[in-house]
């Protein structure tokens, strides 16, 4: 599995609500159909949810076809106590086979900026 993290669109605004995107994109290395699925983790100051603070979470990404690629944005929100710096944020992929046996583990991050606009 070859996989990399972006932050979309950009910047996340400081001390307001406001949202980005995690985007996950998976190339499949397998000769078989896999599933895959995300551990996210966030610093106390951001939210996977919009209204409350929801700092871990497990997505589902999708079943890649084989040597395929998918893709999929996370919604990460900032609050008004929310401060400008620059936040790590932790994401564990998985890959599992058509039998639910974990098939591969990878840890990543992305830094994601917060700034005053």
């Amino acid at each position: 599995m070859k996989a990399e993290l972006s932050i979309y669109p950009g910047p996340l605004s400081a001390r307001k609500v406001d949202s980005v995107e995690i985007v996950i994109k998976i190339d499949s290395t397998r000769e078989l159909p896999m599933w895959y699925e995300a551990d996210v983790k966030l610093p106390p100051a951001l939210s996977l949810s919009q209204t409350g603070m929801v700092n871990n979470g497990r997505v589902r990404i999708g079943i890649c076809e084989p040597r395929g690629s998918l893709s999929k944005g996370i919604k990460v929100f900032s609050n008004h106590n929310t401060p400008p710096q620059l936040y790590k944020c932790d994401v564990a992929l998985f890959a599992y086979d058509e039998q639910a046996n974990q098939k591969d583990r990878m840890d990543m991050y992305v830094q994601l900026r917060c700034e005053n606009k």
